[in-house]
């Protein structure tokens, strides 16, 4: 069983979510400057981003993470 492999893989999926959090709250008007940032910021909010739904994902990435590493302990 490859099981480094997959807890390597869901601490990546953690962080990933973590930093997309983190820079998707950050002020929106930092945004502004760039086009490229703007078109990306009026995605986000016209796609109906719901910041409880992105937070509950993350909470249960973490959690998933754990066991997996617990489980993997008594293997």
């Amino acid at each position: 069983m490859n099981s480094p492999l997959l807890v390597a893989s869901v601490g990546a999926m953690g962080l990933l979510m973590s930093q997309l959090t983190t820079h998707i709250l950050v002020s929106f008007t930092v945004f502004d400057v760039h086009k490229r940032c703007r078109t990306l910021r009026e995605m986000v909010t016209t796609s109906g981003y719901d910041p409880r739904a992105v937070f509950e994902l993350l909470l249960n990435t973490a959690q998933f993470e754990l066991k997996l590493k617990e489980v993997c302990l008594f293997l």
